[in-house]
C-alpha cells in the first residue's frame, strides 16, 4: 500500500525492503545524466584514497594533489567555455566568481578547496535543470487545464462560446 499521489520504488535487498519517493528517483536519475558530478566526485575518491595511501610517502600525496589540479584545470576549461558561449547569446551567468574562486584556491595550494567548489558548481547545475524541468512540468499543467469554453449571459439567456469570440 502506497499513499496516494506517489510512487515508491522498491529495492529488495537481504529481505530489507528500501521505499524511495518519486523524487529521489528522479534525482537519481538526472545524478546519472550530469557526468560532471560523477567523474567529480570519483576524483576526489581517488585522491582522497591516494592521500590516505600516502602516510609519510610525499610522493603519493603529490600525485593526489596533481590529479585534482589537473581535473580542476580541465572542468575549468570547459566552464569557462560554456560561460563564453551563453554570454555571446546574451544569457549572463555567475560562473565567473566560481572561475575566480577555483583559480585562486589553486593557486594557493588549496586543492581539496578548488575540488569542493567544482563539485559545489555541478550540484548547482543539477538544481537548475531540476528546477526548469519542474518548471516546465507545472507550466505544461496549467496551460493543459485552461478553460476552452466560457458561458456568455445574455439577459437570461446562457449561450456556450470558444475562450477566442469572448471580447
Amino acid at each position: 500500500n502506497t499513499p496516494d499521489g506517489v510512487f515508491f520504488v522498491i529495492v529488495n535487498v537481504m529481505r530489507v525492503k528500501i521505499r524511495l519517493p518519486e523524487t529521489v528517483v528522479r534525482l537519481w536519475a538526472a545524478v546519472k545524466n550530469n557526468w560532471l558530478l560523477g567523474i567529480s566526485v570519483l576524483i576526489s575518491l581517488i585522491a582522497l584514497l591516494l592521500s590516505e595511501a600516502a602516510h609519510e610517502n610525499q610522493t603519493w600525496r603529490s600525485a593526489a594533489h596533481v590529479l585534482i589540479a589537473s581535473y580542476c584545470i580541465i572542468v575549468l576549461f570547459f566552464i569557462t567555455w560554456k560561460m563564453i558561449e551563453k554570454t555571446r547569446y546574451g544569457n549572463f551567468s555567475i560562473n565567473l566568481s566560481l572561475i575566480a574562486a577555483t583559480v585562486t584556491a589553486l593557486l594557493l595550494r588549496q586543492y581539496w578547496t578548488a575540488i569542493a567548489l567544482i563539485i559545489v558548481y555541478c550540484i548547482n547545475e543539477l538544481l537548475a535543470k531540476f528546477g526548469i524541468a519542474q518548471s516546465q512540468k507545472q507550466l505544461n499543467l496549467l496551460i493543459s487545464t485552461r478553460p476552452h469554453s466560457a458561458t456568455l449571459l445574455k439577459g437570461r439567456k446562457n449561450n456556450q462560446v470558444t475562450v477566442r469570440q469572448i471580447q
